[in-house]
């Protein structure tokens, strides 16, 4: 069997058993760590959130999105001056946006 096949029957095999061993697209990373941190699996949510950005396949707006959401992960952790950095990231990017304002700001106002 060749390389191809092999890749293809591990990704059949993974898929069966629930562990990730196919390459996965950055929108696939962060629809992942999405339904992971609804889940509660704060620490995999994370690594997928990570990876999505690591990915260089988002687009500017995507990039922004999926950062805010490792920005709530971090505040979820109660990592304020991570989460602080995350948002002043999406805010350098975006500067109008809302959610990272929204975040950073209730961050600041909670520290005082």
């Amino acid at each position: 069997m060749n390389r191809t096949g092999i890749l293809v029957v591990l990704c059949l095999l993974s898929a069966l058993i629930c562990v990730p061993v196919c390459p996965a697209s950055g929108v696939d990373a962060a629809n992942a760590g999405a339904r992971a941190f609804k889940r509660g699996e704060i620490e995999k949510a994370k690594r997928l959130f990570k990876n999505a950005l690591a990915s260089n396949e988002l687009t500017k707006e995507n990039y922004v999105a999926v950062n805010n959401q490792l920005c709530e992960v971090l505040r979820y952790e109660t990592k304020t001056g991570e989460a602080v950095d995350c948002y002043s990231e999406s805010l350098y990017l975006s500067p109008d946006n809302p959610v990272a304002l929204m975040g950073r700001g209730t961050l600041y106002h909670g520290t005082g």
